[in-house]
């Protein structure tokens, strides 16, 4: 179903397009200073720990890596 604002249509897939856009840009500032503080430590510690994660569509699980 479309949205009609007065006498134009505004596709489904081109509203789905602005939001992500939108959610892009509200989201790149808080990211790039996160990026930053972590990049300016000496040190940087990852867990590479398996982790089951459910198979979409399936009722199996298969191990990923966080």
């Amino acid at each position: 179903m479309d949205y009609t604002p007065g006498v134009f249509t505004v596709e489904r897939h081109i509203r789905g397009k602005w939001v992500c856009d939108d959610c892009e840009t509200l989201t790149q500032a808080p990211l790039d200073a996160l990026r930053d503080l972590l990049l300016s430590e000496p040190v940087l510690h990852a867990d590479a720990t398996p982790v089951p994660m459910l198979v979409p569509g399936k009722k199996k699980t298969h191990w990923v890596y966080l």
